[in-house]
């Protein structure tokens, strides 16, 4: 009885590691996604916290951006 628990519990170790390694593959390909679409942040050897920071002041130009075009939308009654 105690092989049977000692070999369960060695299945579930092995599985957690599985999915730990493929949520950190998975995590990885998302932020170098996330690199190629921010600009300057495609450098290979740029920290997360950096994209990070790059890629919300990328998100607050852009919206900026849209609020300016709205404005001359309103402006040019178009």
């Amino acid at each position: 009885m105690k092989m049977r628990r000692k070999g369960l519990q060695m299945r579930r170790k092995i599985s957690l590691k599985k999915q730990r390694k493929t949520t950190e593959c998975l995590m990885q390909r998302k932020i170098e996604k996330l690199q190629r679409i921010v600009p300057e942040c495609n450098k290979m050897d740029i920290e997360i916290e950096t994209v990070f920071q790059k890629t919300a002041t990328y998100i607050f130009f852009l919206e900026c951006q849209v609020n300016v075009l709205k404005n001359l939308c309103d402006l040019y009654e178009i």
